[in-house]
């Protein structure tokens, strides 16, 4: 089947893409409509399978007996299939979209209306890519459109979505932040009601080692924040994901030290 290898490079490449960054997701607070969304995912998927099984018939069927009967059917059914590459495409664009719905952007409202233009881009051309699909009318012009999709996906569409990942734990890292020094503040205010006056050694301490976690989990969102400045044309490498990943997780566990810090004031007043 002509170009069949390159349609088929292309799903490896998609679905490949997909699990590298799907496991990201689970950063986001689970939700009605984003469990629905991974829902619909997973149908899609299921369903792009069934799809590349009778694919596959059609072109080994092709191949042997190279008729304009087998031909047309290995035009429909490839046409199916890429098809149905979109549908996953737009249900996992749906999974990504839900997850910004669930991020926290009231102290980053901006980075969460880039999200949003960027997934609406990506959807339109899915949309566009689909229409394109569906007015193809023989086997030869199939392969040209897979690698419009292969060429969107490697050049553009990966790097939104890593960059798009990224913003979420940069989001995510500076509300838990916010949050810390709002619970702190308000534990400061409880410590001068009770000791007006003179405090125990012990509050100065645990003053000492809130702001040490204080200074310590904002240097950290700022190096993430500086990575993510370093990111140009709206563009995110997998490296460069990757190691946004990893000061996130230093973060989280600089701030994780916080809840026995307030357990342990709170023993006092």
């Amino acid at each position: 089947m002509p170009g069949s290898a390159k349609i088929f490079k292309l799903i490896l490449l998609f679905l490949l893409f997909l699990s590298l960054v799907i496991c990201h997701l689970s950063l986001v607070s689970a939700q009605t409509s984003l469990e629905q969304a991974k829902q619909d995912y997973a149908y899609q998927l299921g369903k792009y399978r069934d799809n590349h099984e009778t694919y596959t018939k059609a072109k080994a069927n092709y191949q042997a007996y190279q008729t304009a009967t087998a031909k047309n059917e290995a035009f429909l059914k490839t046409k199916e299939y890429l098809v149905q590459v979109d549908n996953l495409y737009v249900a996992y664009l749906a999974l990504v979209k839900e997850s910004a719905n669930s991020v926290d952007w009231t102290s980053n409202p901006s980075e969460g209306e880039r999200v949003k233009k960027l997934l609406d881009e990506e959807n339109a051309y899915i949309s566009n890519h689909q229409k394109d699909i569906q007015l193809t009318q023989n086997l030869e012009e199939l392969p040209p459109a897979a690698k419009q999709l292969q060429d969107r996906l490697t050049q553009t569409t990966s790097g939104r979505i890593y960059n798009i990942l990224a913003i979420y734990e940069t989001v995510n890292v500076n509300s838990l932040l916010a949050e810390f020094l709002r619970l702190s503040s308000s534990i400061d205010g409880l410590i001068d009601q009770k000791y007006p006056t003179e405090k125990p050694s012990v509050v100065a301490n645990w003053r000492s080692e809130v702001e040490s976690v204080k200074q310590e989990a904002a240097a950290g969102l700022e190096d993430i924040q500086k990575l993510l400045a370093q990111t140009l044309d709206d563009l995110t490498s997998e490296m460069q994901l990757k190691n946004i990943d990893s000061k996130v997780k230093n973060v989280n566990q600089i701030l994780g030290k916080s809840k026995s810090l307030f357990a342990e004031i709170l023993r006092l007043l």
